[in-house]
């Protein structure tokens, strides 16, 4: 039996939080083809994420980079 090779770019996004001890807990995990198709995934995520525990100051630090096409 052969191993799958996935090609691309890991993108991984975990949450850690008091429910979970701190210790990161999974919350998408894709493979990507290239830099520039994670870009608009981060920019989703970023958007979804507040719901995750950001305080509101730092709810519109990240719209703020995300409405401005800021880079990773």
């Amino acid at each position: 039996m052969k191993a799958l090779v996935a090609h691309g770019f890991r993108f991984e996004v975990l949450r850690y939080g008091p429910a979970t001890g701190f210790v990161p807990e999974p919350v998408d995990l894709r493979i990507l083809p290239g830099p520039r198709d994670t870009i608009p995934i981060i920019r989703v995520q970023r958007r979804t994420s507040h719901v995750l525990g950001l305080t509101p100051r730092e709810t519109t630090r990240a719209l703020h980079w995300v409405d401005q096409g800021g880079w990773v």
